[in-house]
């Protein structure tokens, strides 16, 4: 049907038009237009002023949207996770499905930000709605969440070893079967795994032995976190004496390459 057979008195015509202006302010850099949306798209989702197919459809559509602003500053992640989970409350997406599979629906950016803002609205949600079939279920939480346990990015593999400690404490053994074969040799190869495993035996009831030393990786974090704070130190040294930081030095350009500055080479004067 083309547009302009359309009834624009029909609630089809109102929903494309919602779907369509919500999923343009969704992407809205300036944050007062940005959290004047989430707050009008909340309004019209608990007040029911649509029916609870239009209301499904308008979430399935225009939510996807934020997701891909997970990764953006702590003020905007807050306001996303906060609709989320109030929109887990309203009457229409209460017994519904629509928020989980929204949720873990796949990720395909290849910012860590993202991924971990993500990984931690997932969290949170877990946390409120549980594991049955009326919410998440263990495939698609696990399916989610599993690639993350390996990735580079340190906040990212915290996080998701957070939610696989969850869906173990909640739902048991069905969770092993999504990793690796729990083996003595793949504790001691690959700390990830024995940090989980270990943490499965407590769960379980299991004595653990921990050695009291830190390990390689835990003592290169905690290597990382004081050049991190000695960093910080020196901004505020420089900011408060006037001195020009270095652009390789400013916050956010860490992963710049320092150049040193080439001594030039003295001519030999000829005789």
């Amino acid at each position: 049907m083309a547009l302009q057979e359309l009834d624009t008195t029909s609630p089809m015509y109102s929903v494309r038009a919602l779907i369509q202006i919500f999923k343009q302010a969704f992407t809205d850099a300036v944050y007062n237009t940005f959290s004047l949306t989430l707050d009008n798209f909340k309004y019209l989702i608990q007040t029911e002023k649509l029916s609870r197919s239009h209301t499904l459809e308008l979430c399935s559509l225009t939510l996807p949207v934020l997701l891909k602003r997970a990764g953006d500053n702590p003020r905007n992640r807050s306001a996303i996770e906060s609709l989320f989970l109030e929109l887990c409350d309203t009457t229409h997406l209460a017994n519904s499905t629509c928020i989980p599979n929204i949720s873990v629906s796949p990720c395909k950016e290849k910012n860590p930000k993202v991924l971990t803002g993500r990984l931690v609205l997932l969290e949170h949600l877990l946390e409120k709605l549980g594991v049955d079939n009326n919410t998440y279920t263990i495939d698609q939480v696990m399916k989610f969440t599993t690639p993350a346990l390996t990735h580079t990015a340190r906040d990212v593999r915290d996080t998701a070893i957070r939610i696989t400690l969850f869906m173990y404490r909640n739902c048991g053994d069905p969770v092993r079967k999504y990793l690796p074969q729990d083996e003595t040799i793949l504790r001691k190869k690959q700390l990830i795994w024995k940090k989980i495993f270990e943490s499965f035996d407590e769960i379980d009831g299991k004595p653990v032995y921990k050695s009291s030393e830190p390990s390689a990786e835990e003592r290169k974090a905690q290597q990382v976190a004081a050049l991190k704070a000695e960093l910080a130190s020196l901004r505020e040294m420089a900011a408060e004496s006037n001195i020009e930081i270095p652009e390789e030095l400013k916050p956010g350009n860490e992963h710049m390459k320092i150049n040193p500055k080439k001594k030039k080479k003295k001519k030999k004067k000829k005789k």
